[in-house]
């Protein structure tokens, strides 16, 4: 308590409340440092160590990450944290703590608006990526995917983002696509020219990677062809861009049975042509290469 009363070394408290066996009412004091002295609430990202709070009580963990929440972007990144280092590699508090995770991912304070830090996004995605394929959560679904495209909507190049983005879009095209697709098609047809460039990077491109598999093409031909029919100016050269035009058979290249659709019945667009000039063209070039 002294410490805590103390301008100078409360700032250490959260360093020292690790070596002792921290309850809840530790706790509750760090947090009352955080709230009357100005200690970052992130300090408190210590708790995820070491196995410290191993021995709190599932009722005093889930109420100490409630009131982490209490604390804007910071306090919910580090709530995630804790909890999910709480959790690791034990299946018995995975089942116990699923309720809280999916509270936390689901919180608006959780969102990718400011600056990213590598473990948040790979615990996001871990979590996420769970409890979308242990059971049907077209609630969660649909909240991660607004997430996701809050976030392409940002300063975020879709690259940094790509690590933990991409398994979740995966994952809501594979299972959840009668859920997700009509708002990935409205905002890669949208006039936020920044969201639909970001969003169409994870989905698709025009190189087929072995390690990472085209997202577009999780989806029916059939489903895209019927998006470039209702969107027949617009869909067509998103296409284009986001899906290889050709592909690898026997001994020779030939035309993707999507790319053949848009030759032949978008082959008249002038923005259809110069978009699949530029797929085909990217990266190759003509005469010497010395």
């Amino acid at each position: 308590e002294s410490v805590a009363e103390d301008p100078l070394c409360c700032f250490y408290i959260a360093d020292l409340t690790r070596l002792i066996t921290p309850a809840l009412s530790d706790l509750e004091r760090i947090l009352r440092v955080v709230r009357t002295r100005g200690l970052p609430v992130t300090a408190l990202k210590v708790f995820s160590y070491g196995r410290v709070l191993d021995h709190l009580p599932l009722s005093d963990l889930v109420t100490f990450t409630e009131r982490l929440l209490e604390y804007g972007r910071p306090g919910a990144w580090t709530a995630l944290e804790i909890i999910f280092m709480y959790m690791h590699g034990d299946s018995a508090r995975w089942q116990a703590c699923r309720a809280q995770l999916r509270q936390l991912l689901m919180h608006p304070n959780l969102h990718f608006t400011d600056s990213l830090k590598t473990m948040d996004l790979h615990h996001w995605k871990e979590i996420g990526s769970k409890l979308l394929t242990e059971a049907t959560d077209e609630e969660l679904a649909h909240e991660l995917l607004t997430k996701i495209l809050a976030a392409c909507a940002t300063d975020h190049s879709y690259v940094e983002l790509d690590y933990a983005f991409r398994p979740i879009l995966q994952l809501l095209l594979e299972q959840y696509r009668d859920t997700v697709w009509p708002a990935m098609s409205d905002a890669l047809l949208s006039d936020d020219h920044r969201t639909a460039f970001n969003l169409g990077g994870l989905l698709g491109s025009r190189f087929q990677e072995r390690r990472k598999p085209n997202l577009l093409l999780t989806l029916p031909d059939e489903l895209l062809v019927a998006w470039c029919e209702t969107y027949p100016t617009q869909a067509p050269v998103l296409l284009d861009r986001m899906i290889p035009l050709l592909r690898y058979e026997g001994e020779q290249w030939r035309w993707s049975p999507l790319a053949r659709m848009l030759i032949d019945r978008y082959g008249g667009q002038e923005d259809v042509l110069s978009e699949m000039t530029a797929n085909l063209g990217t990266f190759s070039w003509s005469g010497s290469a010395v």
